[in-house]
């Protein structure tokens, strides 16, 4: 077995990650960390452990109250994050449009949902 691939036990991971049992055990549950489940223990091989720690900040998962994708660039709705990497600009040039009133995305709670017609204004307006 490969070093990548040591599998380690949820308190071992929130021992040296200082992360609790309970939010390991949630990112398994959200689907977020990829873990196997040996008799009563899940087991995380270090591979998704360093898979998830890169991306465990991701709103790309963000869900409505209905459990759809609240972002999803094949339907035509963008997270700030995708619309920027889409557009080649940064992500503060896309939040200082939407601060002058330049676009206007939808939101829902927290989070800016930007469409098409949207990325086209920020391209209008130079990237």
């Amino acid at each position: 077995m490969s070093e990548q691939n040591i599998l380690r036990s949820i308190t071992e991971l929130a021992h040296i990650s200082n992360l609790s049992r309970a939010a390991i055990h949630l990112a398994i549950q959200k689907k977020r960390l990829k873990a196997v489940k040996d008799g009563k223990r899940w087991l995380i091989s270090d591979e998704n452990w360093i898979s998830y720690q890169r991306t465990k900040y991701s709103r790309d998962y963000s869900k409505t109250d209905t459990k759809e994708l609240l972002f999803n660039p094949s339907e035509g709705r963008f997270s700030v994050n995708q619309a920027a990497n889409e557009l080649k600009t940064s992500p503060h040039r896309i939040y200082y449009l939407i601060y002058m009133g330049l676009i206007q995305p939808n939101k829902y709670k927290c989070h800016y949902i930007l469409s098409k017609e949207d990325l086209a204004k920020v391209v209008e307006y130079g990237t």
